[in-house]
């Protein structure tokens, strides 16, 4: 008669082997979201405002993190405008939006510009607007309210 206890099962638990992809897997926190698009932010996307209209941007920069967490820096150049600094900042965000199957992101300022971010890849497009929409929510100034 075989008799199996807690302890006896918790043993051979733990003597399986965890995948590696679980080992040491990095954390899903502001700064690592930052680094993911300063890697990945394609070099052009396109830019509208009721001020601009519509306008191309050109990265000339890496966009870092640069004033705080919450506000994706770069420096970019527009036709007209020459080169700027440019940025996101999180806090007035107030939607991101991705279609499954498209290489667009859009990013809805609370102000009222719109930014469509093409990532040439949907699957690189669906990280991306993950890592925009965890920022998103880390930066809402509203968040500490409950709605």
């Amino acid at each position: 008669m075989h008799r199996f206890t807690t302890c006896g099962v918790a043993g051979i638990i733990a003597m399986l082997p965890i995948p590696l992809s679980a080992q040491g897997s990095p954390a899903q926190t502001p700064e690592n979201a930052q680094r993911f698009l300063a890697i990945n932010l394609p070099t052009k996307f396109g830019y509208y405002s009721a001020a601009l209209r519509s306008v191309d941007v050109f990265l000339v920069g890496p966009a870092t993190s640069g004033r705080n967490v919450c506000v994706t820096d770069f420096q970019a150049y527009t036709t007209g405008q020459g080169t700027a600094s440019w940025g996101i900042d999180w806090a007035t965000v107030a939607q991101v939006k991705h279609t499954s199957g498209s290489s667009v992101v859009e990013v809805y300022e609370r102000k009222g510009m719109i930014r469509g971010i093409d990532f040439n890849s949907p699957s690189l497009a669906a990280r991306a607007a993950f890592a925009m929409e965890f920022l998103r929510q880390h930066c809402d100034p509203s968040a500490d309210t409950g709605f």
